[in-house]
C-alpha cells in the first residue's frame, strides 16, 4: 500500500530528472562540438546560464528523488514499532493479560518483526530504485523500436549463421517501406538488379527515399513488403550477419574516434587485434600515401576527435580505408562527396572509381558528376524508380527535371 501510493511521485521524479539530464547533455555537446560559433557569437553566458538553471533544477529534483526511495522503510519502521504499542495496550486492556504472558508476545512480535522489517524494507527499496531506472530503460527501448530493431532480436547473435555468396545478382522484388508513425510509404514497388562488380549510381531530390533504399539493403530497415534476395537467396535474420560482412559503407559524415589512425580503419579492434598490414594495405587502396607520410607516427598516430587534425577529404579517405578492412564484396557511398570541395571530390571520386570492376560499387549522390562514369543509373522519384539506365541516357532527362523544378520553386 505505501509503495502503490508514492509509485506516482517516484515516476513523475525519475521521469523529470531523465529528461532534464538529456537536456543538459544536449547542452554542453551544442557548445563543445559548436566551440567556435560559441565563441564567435558570444554565447557562453548564455550556455552557463542555461546550464547552471538546469543543474540546480536536478540538484532539488535528486534531493527529493533519495528520500522518496527510503519513504517506504521509514514508514514501515514507525508503523511496526506503533503496532508493537498498540499490541501491548490491547493485550493489558482488553485481554487482561499478565505482564509475563505479555512481555513474552511482545518480545516474540518483536523478534519477528526484527527478521522480517530489513527484508520487507529492502524489497521495497529495490523496487522504487526500479521505478527510478524505469524511464532511462524505456527510453533506449523506445530507440529500437524507432529504428525498427525487436526488443527481442538485441540479444540474438545468430550463432548458426546462415552461408551466403554473391556470385551473380542483387535483387529487390516489389520492396515497400513505411516509417513508424507515418501514414505514407516512403518506397513503393521499388524493383531492381544489380550484376556483381557492376557500378551503380542512385539520384533523386531530396526526400525521394535514397537513404532508406541504402538502409534497406544493408540490412538496418526491413522491407515492409517484398524482399531482397542475393543470387535467389532472401536477406533474413538466419543470414544477415553474412550479408553485412559483404559490405563496405562510407557516408556522408564518417565517424572518426578520439584514437589512432590504425584503430580508425580497423574499427571497434584495438592493440593486437589489429591487422597492422591490412591497415597498410588499405590506406595504400586508398590513396593515401602522402596523408601518411606526413603523420609523424605512421598508421600509430592519434587523429583526433572527430578527425579534428585531419581535413574533410583525409577524413573520407580514412572512411574509405575502414570500409575496404574486411575485404567487401559490395561497396556504398551515401553522399560521400557531397560536403567536399572541388578538389577534394575529384580525389576521391578517382579513388571511388578505382574498385570499379573489383567491388560492386553503389553510389548516392546529389553532385551529378560523381555518377558520370557508372554503368546504370537508377533515378527515384516520391518513392518509386522512375528510370534506370546509361548515364548518358538518364542524366539529361535528370538534368532537366532539376531544371524545371528550380524554374517552378524560383530558386
Amino acid at each position: 500500500l505505501i509503495f502503490f501510493q508514492l509509485k506516482r511521485k517516484l515516476d513523475k521524479n525519475a521521469i523529470q530528472i531523465k529528461d532534464i539530464r538529456i537536456s543538459l547533455n544536449r547542452q554542453i555537446h551544442k557548445s563543445i562540438h559548436g566551440i567556435k560559433d560559441t565563441k564567435i557569437y558570444g554565447r557562453e553566458k548564455s550556455f552557463l546560464e542555461n546550464f547552471n538553471d538546469e543543474i540546480y533544477f536536478e540538484a532539488r529534483k535528486m534531493a527529493i528523488q533519495q528520500p522518496l526511495a527510503q519513504i517506504p522503510k521509514w514508514i514501515m519502521e514507525i508503523v511496526g514499532f506503533l503496532l508493537l504499542a498498540v499490541a501491548v495496550c490491547v493485550l493489558y486492556i482488553f485481554f487482561s493479560s499478565s505482564t509475563l504472558h505479555a512481555t513474552g508476545t511482545i518480545a516474540l512480535m518483536a523478534v519477528v518483526a526484527w527478521r522480517i522489517l530489513p527484508a520487507v524494507s529492502r524489497i521495497l527499496n529495490s523496487l522504487s530504485q526500479m521505478r527510478i531506472i524505469i524511464p532511462y530503460v524505456n527510453n533506449s527501448l523506445n530507440y529500437l523500436d524507432e529504428i525498427g530493431l525487436s526488443r527481442s532480436e538485441v540479444d540474438q547473435s545468430h550463432p548458426d549463421n546462415e552461408k551466403l555468396r554473391f556470385k551473380h545478382e542483387l535483387c529487390f522484388h516489389n520492396v515497400a517501406f513505411q516509417y513508424s508513425g507515418s501514414k505514407e510509404n516512403v518506397l513503393n514497388d521499388i524493383n531492381l538488379k544489380i550484376p556483381r562488380a557492376s557500378s551503380i549510381g542512385i539520384v533523386g531530390i531530396s526526400g525521394t527515399g535514397k537513404s532508406t533504399l541504402v538502409d534497406l539493403l544493408i540490412g538496418l530497415l526491413k522491407p515492409g513488403a517484398g524482399e531482397i534476395t542475393v543470387d535467389a537467396h532472401a536477406i533474413n535474420d538466419s543470414n544477415l550477419n553474412a550479408w553485412r560482412q559483404m559490405i563496405g559503407y562510407v557516408s556522408q559524415s564518417p565517424y572518426i574516434c578520439d584514437g589512432s589512425l590504425a584503430e580508425n580503419i580497423a574499427f571497434g579492434f584495438k592493440g593486437n587485434e589489429i591487422d597492422k598490414n591490412r591497415v597498410l594495405e588499405c590506406c595504400n587502396m586508398s590513396a593515401m600515401k602522402e596523408l601518411l607520410e606526413s603523420l609523424p607516427n605512421g598508421i600509430e598516430t592519434q587523429i583526433g576527435e572527430r578527425g579534428v587534425k585531419l581535413s574533410g577529404g583525409q577524413c573520407q579517405r580514412v572512411a574509405i580505408a575502414r570500409a575496404l578492412y574486411n575485404n567487401p564484396e559490395v561497396l556504398i557511398f551515401d553522399e560521400a562527396t557531397s560536403s567536399l570541395d572541388t578538389q577534394s571530390e575529384k580525389a576521391i571520386q578517382n579513388t571511388i572509381y578505382s574498385f570499379k570492376g573489383k567491388q560492386t560499387l553503389i553510389i548516392i549522390a546529389h553532385r551529378l558528376s560523381t555518377v558520370e562514369d557508372c554503368d546504370e543509373i537508377i533515378w527515384l522519384e516520391n518513392g518509386r524508380v522512375k528510370q534506370t539506365g546509361k548515364p548518358a541516357d538518364i542524366l539529361p532527362c535528370y538534368k532537366q527535371n532539376m531544371e524545371k523544378i528550380k524554374a517552378v520553386s524560383g530558386t
